[in-house]
């Protein structure tokens, strides 16, 4: 987690061991992915570390970006004119941005990378057998996006669409619900409603669904 001061804290398994129960300050904004994680720092750089716990430089773009995603064995950064660069793994092409496209938003998940273009309809790439990207919306406009092995995203009027794989309900929202923000991780998807609650959907293995707070937020 990013404080308002710009630290980081970060606890929990020792993957990456370099994050565990460390505090890095200058960051402006973290993601962490499988098996790695990347932060911007407060000159908009990136940096990211490797399972392995190591500071890698590997494949990482120079220059300044406002947003950065790391999905599985493969990250997207955005940089402030829309353009996005992508690295990784590249088996089913989801580092291969499409060409000409640029971006407000993006995200990387399992084996795929999507976003959302500058003017809000949706864009993705990578996987298109277990991961079929081309069901991704053809229309609509949409204010944020997230991907794990499902992908899902908050349209304008606050409601959430979802595709991509179906397991254990991740590609099925709640119905009637309006979102503010949400994620996307494996099998789960979660994220804020209108109301300021949070609420998430999918397989509730370790009570990750039930086991919702329902105050203090």
């Amino acid at each position: 987690v990013v404080t308002s001061g710009g630290s980081m804290n970060c606890w929990g398994a020792n993957k990456p061991t370099a994050l565990t129960n460390k505090t890095i300050t200058g960051v402006k904004q973290v993601s962490v992915g499988n098996p790695h994680a990347c932060i911007i720092k407060t000159d908009g750089t990136l940096q990211c570390w490797s399972a392995s716990g190591t500071t890698t430089t590997t494949g990482i773009p120079s220059g300044a970006f406002t947003q950065v995603s790391c999905g599985y064995d493969h990250s997207c950064a955005l940089r402030a004119d829309g353009s996005v660069t992508c690295w990784g793994g590249n088996t089913y092409g989801q580092t291969t941005v499409p060409t000409g496209e640029t971006f407000t938003q993006i995200t990387a998940g399992d084996y795929f990378s999507c976003g959302i273009r500058k003017n809000g309809g949706i864009k993705c790439w990578g996987d298109d057998a277990f991961y079929p990207v081309s069901k991704a919306p053809s229309t609509g406009s949409f204010i944020a996006i997230s991907a794990g092995n499902s992908a899902c995203a908050i349209k304008s009027d606050n409601t959430m669409v979802c595709w991509t794989l179906t397991s254990f309900g991740s590609s099925t929202p709640p119905a009637n619900t309006k979102w503010l923000s949400l994620g996307a991780g494996e099998d789960v998807v979660c994220g804020v409603l209108t109301n300021k609650t949070v609420k998430c959907f999918g397989d509730d293995y370790n009570s990750v669904v039930s086991g919702v707070p329902a105050s203090g937020w």
